[in-house]
Order: C-alpha cells, then sequence, then structure tokens
C-alpha cells in the first residue's frame, strides 16, 4: 500500500494519537516479503536489544528488521524522553530502532492508537539537526533525553526516509504532558514506499 497522503497523515495522527511498546511483531500488509522480526540485540532472548536477557533494556527497548507492523504498550515502562516542542512530558515512553534490510524509502508512522490519546506520538525527526534521530542519540541508562523532535504522521518532508541497507532509525514514542493516562497500547508502521 502507497502512502504519502499528506492531508491524510494529518487526520490520522490527530484522531489516532497514543504510543506505547510491547514485544510483538507482524509483517506489514504489503504484498511484500520482507522479514518482520524482533531483533533479539545481541543473543538474549528477552528481545530488547541491550543483550543481557532481563527485558529491561532502556534504549532502544526494541530493534526491528525491515518494514513491518510493530504492537507496542508503554504501560509502565519509564520516562526516557521528553519535548519542549513536542510537549511530551514524564509519561512512559518507548523507543524503537528500525533497521533497514534493503536500499530505500520507508514511511514510518503510528498507524493505529486509541482514539481517547490524541496528545500521543511518535517521532523520528530532529528538528534542529535535520537529520532522523539514529541509536547513538539514546540516552545513557536512567538518563530522560530532550529531544527537539517533530511527529510523524503529519508531514511527509520528515515521515520519508532515504535509507540504505544497514540504516537506522530511532523513533521516540511518548504522550504529552496534558494527556490523560499518558500512556497506552500503539501501533507502528514501518514500511516501504514507492511513488
Amino acid at each position: 500500500m502507497k502512502r504519502i497522503r499528506g492531508g491524510l497523515f494529518l487526520c490520522l495522527f490527530a484522531t489516532m494519537g497514543w504510543v506505547g511498546c510491547g514485544d510483538d511483531a507482524e509483517p506489514a500488509d504489503d504484498g511484500g516479503t520482507d522479514d518482520a522480526s524482533v531483533e533479539d540485540g545481541g543473543g538474549d532472548a528477552d528481545g530488547d536489544a541491550d543483550g543481557d536477557g532481563d527485558g529491561d533494556a532502556w534504549c532502544p527497548r526494541v530493534v526491528l528488521e525491515g518494514a513491518q507492523v510493530y504492537h507496542g504498550d508503554t504501560t509502565g515502562l519509564p520516562n526516557s524522553v521528553t519535548s519542549a516542542r513536542l510537549e511530551f512530558g514524564d509519561y512512559p515512553d518507548d523507543t524503537v530502532l528500525f533497521r533497514a534490510t534493503e536500499a530505500g524509502s520507508y514511511l514510518i508512522y503510528l498507524s493505529d492508537t486509541p482514539a481517547s490519546l490524541e496528545g500521543c506520538g511518535a517521532s523520528t525527526w530532529d528538528y534542529a539537526l535535520e537529520r532522523h534521530y539514529v541509536a547513538a542519540d539514546c540516552p545513557a541508562d536512567g538518563v530522560v533525553a530532550e529531544i527537539d523532535g517533530v511527529f510523524t504522521g503529519n508531514n511527509p518532508e520528515y515521515d520519508l526516509h532515504e535509507l540504505v541497507a544497514g540504516d537506522e532509525v530511532l523513533v521516540w514514542i511518548s504522550c504529552a504532558y496534558w494527556e490523560t493516562p499518558g500512556f497506552g497500547p500503539y501501533e507502528l508502521t514501518i514500511e516501504a514506499y514507492e511513488p
């Protein structure tokens, strides 16, 4: 399915609004052969990308290989990011690292969230540095990052990533300080885009 429908991104974001993280991944329904998997981060069995097997990675919490749809939930996670621009507050956050398995253009956006969480969203783009976030942008364990992000899903300029195989994009998922309850389930879509 091809996307980049400018107004539609804004409408989808406004009506879906929330984010979080879990440990189940499923293939995107794009007719392709992309392998949908949650990487185990160096041999650990819990899929949290820290290599120790205890399910407590700080950032990134999950590593995804290739285009897919990922279901997560921020309920019970620590606060790892704030943002004045995005109004991200002290709510549970998630960090998902996407790794491209082949060169191409990729769209990364929240495709479903509870309608009651309109103040929540995801960010892949650093406004000040004019680049997508990468794993090196993760803060040290226990440190809360302050980002100057732009929401995904409302501007194709920031949602479309030109990547080569092995390139990574870090996705921050959080809620605005005024959102209640400020945590919950989400669906993150990463899909190949061909104009």
